[in-house]
């Protein structure tokens, strides 16, 4: 997440330095650790590795005394991606020439659990 500051004047803010109050409530509660990063340029890079699926609530305050910024609080939603090296794909063991082949990809979580939303790119390769 990249926060600009801008002026009274709507102009960008060209320099750090600013009070920055940043904190992230999960499912479980609040997040630690979160990155800040101030860029010396009027921006601030904040990040953070959510270690679970759900609603995650990021509050930005910022200046003296601290405001809520625009668009804060800000709800993210991450999911999670099936882990490739727990895929499985499954086919017919012969074929016949001229005929088309169904291979069946089966996904799952980094948890082991079936991964059981679509959407995910796949691509496949087919050599002899």
């Amino acid at each position: 997440i990249t926060l600009t500051t801008v002026l009274p004047n709507g102009e960008p803010s060209k320099v750090g330095d600013e009070n920055l109050i940043i904190t992230i409530n999960g499912p479980k509660g609040l997040v630690e650790p979160i990155n800040v990063v101030d860029n010396k340029d009027g921006t601030y890079s904040i990040s953070y590795t959510p270690d679970e699926v759900g609603d995650f609530v990021i509050d930005v305050k910022f200046g003296h005394p601290e405001e809520p910024v625009h668009g804060s609080p800000l709800t993210l939603l991450p999911i999670l991606h099936p882990d490739p090296s727990k895929c499985t794909v499954s086919g017919p063991k012969s074929t016949v020439v001229g005929l088309p082949v169904e291979l069946t990809l089966n996904t799952f979580l980094p948890t082991g659990e079936p991964h059981k939303e679509g959407g995910e790119k796949v691509e496949a390769t087919v050599s002899s």
